[in-house]
């Protein structure tokens, strides 16, 4: 399998033969910068699935301040409606759609949650927008002393697989570059 010639530096191209079972570390480098390389860009179904996101988040906002009672003192939750008066600062919308242009170098379970991280953080800049009292929270957390949407929680579960898929890559690296 012959492998093209790596830019960054002077060496000629490796040449792997069928009968070496173990490629170099620096051919495996090689892969895999290859496979960054055919990784494919930000498309609209990227950007229509953030869409679909931003919109099942704002519905459940929707369905929680028409259904859910309350935050009082007879009401504590699971489920209680109270609204934060502080509103997301718009200038987070190009910064996110900024955000994914990020995709591409992220493996396949990141780049997806990051996608949907984009769609629950405008999902939630969208809410401030809908609801002049503020951005609707309804799922109480009484261990923590936290109350929340559904944007709020597909926000913290994307960034940990995001984080975790770099972590993955990360370590995928280093075996790949220690194995000498």
């Amino acid at each position: 399998m012959r492998l093209p010639h790596d830019p960054l530096h002077s060496e000629p191209n490796h040449v792997l033969s069928d009968e070496d079972p173990t490629p170099s570390p620096k051919s495996r480098l090689i892969e895999m910068r290859i496979g960054v390389q055919d990784r494919k860009s930000v498309g609209p179904l990227d950007v229509a699935f953030a869409g679909l996101v931003a919109a099942y988040c704002i519905c459940g906002n929707a369905l929680a301040t028409a259904y859910v009672e309350p935050l009082s003192a007879d009401n504590l939750g699971p489920l209680a409606l109270a609204y934060h008066d502080r509103r997301p600062p718009l200038f987070l919308l190009p910064f996110l759609l900024l955000l994914l242009l990020v995709c591409p170098v992220l493996p396949s379970a990141g780049r997806g949650a990051l996608i949907a991280f984009v769609g629950a953080a405008c999902a939630n800049i969208a809410s401030a927008a809908f609801w002049s009292t503020g951005v609707p929270d309804y799922i109480v957390f009484h261990n923590v002393d936290v109350i929340a949407n559904v944007s709020d929680l597909v926000m913290v579960v994307s960034a940990a697989v995001v984080v975790g898929s770099i972590l993955v890559q990360l370590v995928r690296r280093k075996r790949c570059l220690g194995a000498d």
